[in-house]
């Protein structure tokens, strides 16, 4: 598992680990605070183009995407928006590329000495 912080909503750091991506950030401190967008693109951060909504998690300050592909890239931005529907600007991105599945690697020798390899 990695993390890192970025500024974003206010500060938020994502971690990798067993397949998803969990984004977490800072809460808003504004009254009038109706929730979070989660904005996702299936494509390295320095690409163009902006992130297409993904979920609306009301005012949870975390998300978990296992919805990631393996070998691809995500890139994430998060929004608040205020009872009145108005919507903050978008976050810091934050991306990550998922590695293929290793290949060739010998996980544990059964009891007859033969190789239980990876399989997908």
């Amino acid at each position: 598992m990695w993390k890192v912080l970025l500024a974003g909503v206010t500060a938020w750091c994502m971690a990798w680990s067993a397949g998803a991506a969990t984004l977490q950030w800072d809460p808003n401190m504004e009254s009038d605070l109706a929730g979070y967008r989660v904005y996702r693109m299936l494509q390295p951060c320095e690409n163009d183009g902006p992130p297409e909504f993904l979920e609306d998690v009301k005012d949870a300050t975390q998300y978990r995407d296992d919805t990631v592909p393996v070998g691809s890239s995500a890139c994430w931005e998060i929004t608040a928006y205020d009872t009145a529907n108005n919507e903050s600007p978008r976050s810091r991105r934050a991306g990550i590329t998922v590695p293929p599945p290793p290949t060739n690697v010998c996980l544990k020798e059964n009891p007859r000495g033969k190789c239980v390899k990876y399989a997908n």
